[in-house]
């Protein structure tokens, strides 16, 4: 698998974008729960991401934000899921295990 991430400002035509791609059998362009733009400035207020704790505290904001956005993720991620899966304990690795896992499942 092919990995692009895509990253606008809002009212760039993204969505028009996204729409396009997604509109071809072989590629995954999911929406944006926009977890960069709500939690990517604030990632500095939950500390040392080795940290258990806080790690799980990031990761659950994270899913939070998937679960209250209108589109219909296709895996029903866990706090633990994520955490056991993940190669590195960053901001950038969750995303990118999130995107790619639901994107598989497309």
């Amino acid at each position: 698998m092919v990995k692009i991430c895509l990253l606008s400002s809002k009212h760039s035509g993204s969505n028009l974008l996204r729409l396009m791609l997604g509109s071809h059998n072989q590629i995954s362009a999911l929406p944006a729960p926009h977890i960069v733009n709500n939690l990517g400035r604030y990632i500095h207020l939950y500390g040392d991401l080795e940290n258990p704790k806080n790690l799980e505290e990031l990761v659950d904001d994270m899913l939070s934000l998937i679960k209250i956005y209108p589109y219909s993720w296709k895996y029903k991620f866990t706090v633990k899921d994520i955490i056991n899966k993940i190669q590195q304990t960053s901001f950038c690795s969750i995303l990118n295990y999130l995107y790619t896992l639901n994107a598989e499942l497309e």
